[in-house]
């Protein structure tokens, strides 16, 4: 395995990990007592209602949630990563 392909693995693992936070992150907050703590302090998206071209329509919505589960899965893919 190259030292390429090391990087790329490492840094999907990573972003797995903050995705896995997220989501985790995003559940725990529908429990009142805990709430307080996960929720989203970056809450932002993006959104293209409709592209026409010649033979193709199509649209997307891209959202971006991070709470304190991102960052403690991110902390810990980078540990992980590291070993």
């Amino acid at each position: 395995m190259s030292i390429k392909d090391k990087t790329i693995t490492r840094i999907s693992f990573v972003f797995l990990c903050m995705l896995i936070g997220t989501a985790l992150g995003i559940y725990l907050q529908s429990f009142p007592i805990v709430s307080r703590y996960f929720y989203n302090f970056v809450d932002w998206s993006f959104d293209v209602k409709k592209i026409d071209w010649i033979l193709l329509s199509f649209s997307f919505f891209i959202k971006v949630n991070i709470n304190l589960m991102t960052i403690i899965f991110g902390m810990f893919g980078i540990w992980m990563a590291r070993k």
